[in-house]
């Protein structure tokens, strides 16, 4: 079931570079602004489809200018980008176009760990990135097979796939496909300036 509205999709720059609009069935190749496609070129006097958001999947170099170039059009829909996205950078570089911005992110809020926060900027001078608490997860797995005189790739192989644990972050398990059997996901926006948590995807 497709819930009702608009969806704008931009593509990030190294993929297909294909752009397109729900409900419109239609592709587009690059254009000569991040915007375009999405909202349609009105410099040719045509109006172009008005998504209710947008979900631009790519990296914050390229989606502080999206939002920038929107905010430039008058356009009002929702700014919706990933992980990659979810940097500091991407509200320095998209001022004020940033605001209520959303960023979706496989990635616990810092307040979950705040010993691990106030540690790790205290140790190194900056605040954890995104997944400097899922690697510090990471390692403990591996540091605990190391730990019971695992020497070798297969055994410590044998290790994680058996391994079950809570971790900072989530529950660690593994399936037979290598997949995480949990991955929470959750929803950040920009509120005054910084990115804020919103809510679990899902709830």
């Amino acid at each position: 079931m497709r819930a009702q509205g608009r969806l704008g999709v931009r593509h990030r720059p190294g993929g297909d570079g294909a752009r397109r609009v729900e409900g419109q069935g239609r592709l587009r190749g690059p254009g000569q602004d991040q915007a375009e496609g999405v909202l349609g070129d009105d410099r040719q006097g045509r109006a172009g489809p008005r998504p209710d958001a947008i979900f631009y999947s790519g990296y914050y170099t390229e989606a502080a200018p999206l939002a920038q170039q929107l905010r430039d059009r008058g356009v009002d829909a929702k700014l919706v980008a990933p992980d990659g996205a979810k940097d500091d950078e991407f509200v320095k570089n998209a001022g004020d176009a940033a605001e209520g911005a959303y960023l979706t992110c496989p990635c616990v809020p810092a307040d979950a760990f705040t010993g691990f926060f106030d540690s790790y900027k205290k140790e190194f001078g900056v605040e954890p990135a995104t997944y400097s608490a899922e690697g510090y997860d990471a390692a403990t797995v591996l540091l605990k097979a190391l730990d019971k005189g695992l020497k070798d790739r297969a055994a410590v192989l044998e290790f994680v796939r058996g391994y079950e644990g809570q971790g900072l972050t989530k529950k660690f398990r593994w399936d037979a496909t290598g997949e995480l059997t949990e991955t929470p996901v959750w929803s950040y926006r920009v509120e005054n300036g910084k990115i804020v948590k919103h809510k679990p995807i899902g709830s």
